[in-house]
């Protein structure tokens, strides 16, 4: 109540409603300490200035006086942190699910029961498409991920990333993120040149997770994904032949043994050989995996050369063993 130039006593008008939790139309949870804002405006479409503000109390009601006469009142509700907004509901003209507009004079039955309501909003999520997936020769390494919101959207700007070689996790770091703010379709997180510096060991895992929010204001993290670095060559093998060195024989049937080739973090993976009737360096054939039993091509006139077992050689440093043959020695000779 208030008193005129006179001293009367007169009522001034007010504006009621609700904020309540779930969708338009369910009373049973109101939502309190949720922030509405009125504005006056003199042009219809325009928010104008603000003319009042206020909370909900713990039934979910506010109450905002009129203060002046405005052509347009426009009544604003503020989704709380985490919720998002699914309707509202007034005797005036709803705008959109935040925003009613009351026209200028209000009637008795639009000053009261202008609702809104929220419900919480779901993180962030559908984290997939992990790369790198496979192993990685470089300890720093550049990783990405598919994530997406379909509530709010995501807020692109809040993407980061942590990692460990151990247990300790790094401190949050900012990542980059495809697409705008608002957008619900999936986008892609990528963390650069993350500097690992460790190889894949048992007591060394090298892992790195994601987080990012959605334009509620809803932070996911995602689950920690693994990325396995090798940078370490296998071991050479051992070679044996059936027959001494540097001997002439007119069998050219030669039975060679390739074995005790091995890799500590990766583990072998295949092997290759070279062949070559010149006692040249440059082999005759070029490297090329291959599955035993095999039959290289013949050294000599007659029959075929063959393996009788071969260990393999890890595909992923790229190591190959060379041994060429020749008629007085045989010499191992690694190459990357």
């Amino acid at each position: 109540m208030a008193t005129d130039l006179y001293g009367a006593v007169v009522a001034r008008d007010m504006l009621t409603g609700h904020v309540y939790e779930g969708h338009t139309g369910d009373e049973s949870s109101p939502l309190s300490n949720v922030s509405i804002d009125l504005y006056c405006s003199n042009n219809a479409g325009q928010l104008g200035s603000l003319l009042g503000e206020t909370t909900t109390d713990p039934t979910g009601a506010y109450t905002i006086m009129l203060e002046q006469v405005c052509e347009y009142y426009n009544i604003i509700e503020t989704d709380p942190t985490g919720y998002l907004s699914t309707g509202a509901s007034s005797a005036g003209r709803v705008i959109n699910d935040n925003r009613i507009e009351l026209t200028y004079p209000v009637s008795l039955s639009e000053m009261v029961d202008n609702d809104f309501w929220d419900i919480p909003a779901s993180p962030p999520g559908n984290w997939s498409q992990f790369s790198p997936t496979g192993w990685v020769t470089s300890q720093t390494v550049t990783c990405t991920v598919k994530v997406e919101d379909t509530g709010s959207g995501l807020d692109v700007s809040t993407a980061q990333y942590a990692y460990t070689t151990d247990t300790s996790w790094s401190a949050w770091q900012a990542a980059s993120c495809t697409g705008t703010d608002g957008t619900t379709s999936p986008q892609t997180i990528t963390a650069s040149n993350v500097p690992f510096n460790h190889d894949s060991t048992a007591s060394k895992s090298n892992r790195i997770k994601f987080r990012i929010a959605n334009m509620s204001g809803t932070a996911a993290e995602s689950p920690a994904f693994t990325v396995s670095i090798d940078t370490t060559p296998p071991t050479n093998p051992t070679l044996s032949a059936d027959r001494d060195t540097g001997t002439w024989l007119s069998d050219p049937a030669i039975t060679i043994d390739w074995s005790g080739a091995w890799d500590a973090a990766s583990g072998v993976d295949h092997y290759c050989y070279q062949w070559s009737t010149s006692l040249a360096p440059s082999p005759m054939e070029a490297s090329r995996p291959l599955q035993p039993p095999s039959r290289p091509p013949s050294l000599l006139r007659g029959a075929a050369p063959t393996f009788t077992s071969l260990q393999s050689i890890r595909r992923e440093t790229g190591q190959h063993i060379l041994y060429t043959w020749g008629p007085s020695t045989w010499t191992p000779a690694p190459l990357r």
